[in-house]
């Protein structure tokens, strides 16, 4: 089981979902990790997006240049999570 830090993996996934990052469209790794988090939380920051992707919530787009998607075969759940606004794992 991946202990993630529930606040930090909403904020993360609200952004990309809104953001519409699906399919064909991506974010870096290190882009996604500075919007919007503090300098003192980087580290819980990478720890939690690393998890999502174990949780299969996020994927590689191109694993050679970290550019990440949402799981479109997951976008209901996803969608459950922001209409919740908690993330519970």
């Amino acid at each position: 089981m991946v202990k993630l830090n529930g606040k930090i993996a909403y904020t993360i996934l609200y952004k990309m979902f809104f953001q519409k990052i699906w399919k064909s469209n991506h974010i870096r790794f290190d882009n996604l990790k500075h919007c919007g988090f503090p300098k003192n939380k980087l580290g819980e920051v990478e720890k939690t997006i690393e998890g999502l992707i174990k949780l299969e919530l996020i994927i590689y787009y191109n694993k050679s240049k970290k550019a990440l998607q949402l799981n479109w075969n997951k976008r209901f759940e996803i969608m459950k999570i922001i209409e919740e606004e908690k993330f519970d794992y």
